[in-house]
C-alpha cells in the first residue's frame, strides 16, 4: 500500500465500501456516519465519487455530502412490526450488473433503551435485503422492502444479526 493523499478523505464511522466500475471508469466510495434524522440517531451512508481514486467528489464536511442509504419512516415501521425502535443500515455492499447497480442492506433493527455515546442500542436484529440503482447514488427497493435473507428460527446461527461483506463475490461470469 502507498498513501495517495496527505490527508485522510473521511474521520467519520467504523465501516466502508469501495467499488470499482470499470463499465463507467468511476470508483464509488460509501462511508457510514451517524446523523440526526428525527429524534434519533441513525446510522447512514454518504456516497463519494472519483475518476482516479484520488480527487473525490460528495464530500466536503458536514455542510456537503451525499446521503445514499438513509433510513426513513417506512423503514422505522418495519423495525416497530418486530417489536423494535427504529431502523439503520448497519453495511451496505454494491456490485454492477448489466446496467444496475444492484446494493445488498444490512438493515438493523434497533430497540431501547438507546444509549447517548453511541445513539444506539447494540441490541436487536440484522437482516438482509436488496435495493438497486441507476446512478449508484439513488436506491430504491422491491416493493414492500422484503428481506432477501431472512433471518433464522430463535436458537439457530443465523437467528439475530445477519450482515453482509462490502463486497460481491464473484466467479467467472457468475456475480
Amino acid at each position: 500500500w502507498r498513501q495517495l493523499s496527505k490527508t485522510p478523505l473521511i474521520i467519520h464511522g467504523d465501516n466502508c465500501c469501495l467499488v470499482a466500475d470499470p463499465a463507467t471508469r468511476r470508483y464509488f466510495l460509501y462511508q457510514k456516519m451517524g446523523f440526526l434524522h428525527g429524534l434519533d440517531m441513525h446510522r447512514s451512508w454518504i456516497g463519494l465519487e472519483s475518476p482516479d481514486g484520488i480527487h473525490w467528489e460528495g464530500y466536503n464536511g458536514f455542510g456537503t455530502l451525499r446521503e445514499c442509504f438513509v433510513a426513513d419512516d417506512y423503514d422505522n415501521l418495519i423495525a416497530a412490526q418486530h417489536g423494535l425502535r427504529l431502523a439503520d443500515h448497519y453495511c451496505i455492499g454494491m456490485a454492477r450488473v448489466g446496467d444496475l447497480y444492484i446494493g445488498i442492506e444490512s438493515m438493523f433493527l434497533v430497540g431501547d433503551p438507546l444509549k447517548l455515546e453511541f445513539g444506539q442500542n447494540p441490541n436487536g436484529l440484522a437482516y438482509v435485503r436488496l435495493a438497486y440503482s441507476h446512478n449508484g447514488f439513488n436506491w430504491r427497493h422491491p416493493q414492500g422492502r422484503p428481506p432477501w435473507l431472512e433471518l433464522g428460527q430463535p436458537g439457530s446461527f443465523d437467528a439475530g444479526f445477519m450482515v453482509t461483506a462490502n463486497t460481491f463475490v464473484e466467479h467467472g461470469d457468475e456475480t
